[in-house]
């Protein structure tokens, strides 16, 4: 039996054939101490309601919400890949100015 307030799964895809475009960034990052701290970086649709979503940046190894964005379904779906290949070029070039910082002063970044 499902627990109250929840979907089952054919319901959920039904109501939600639009997602955020699967896109993933693996980054290696550092803590303050300069250990490395590898990120999972991806955009995640998360219903609200039968007419509301979120869109959410997360870290997929540690859960940590960096961001979110709500929708609505399904006037706003393009805006929702819009958004997620937005932000996640954004950080893309970020973190490959950053990379190249630290290699400039002679720092190499771990793998995540």
């Amino acid at each position: 039996m499902a627990c109250p307030g929840t979907i089952p799964e054919e319901r959920y895809q039904a109501a939600w054939p639009w997602s955020p475009a699967a896109d993933v960034h693996c980054l290696a990052l550092a803590n303050q101490a300069g250990a490395p701290r590898p990120c999972q970086l991806s955009a995640v649709l998360v219903p609200v309601e039968q007419v509301r979503a979120s869109v959410m940046f997360v870290d997929n190894r540690t859960r940590t919400v960096y961001g979110q964005q709500y929708m609505e379904r399904p006037e706003h779906a393009d805006s929702a890949n819009r958004l997620t290949a937005d932000v996640m070029a954004a950080i893309r070039s970020v973190y490959e100015k950053e990379v190249e910082t630290a290699r400039s002063q002679g720092q190499e970044p771990s793998n995540g």
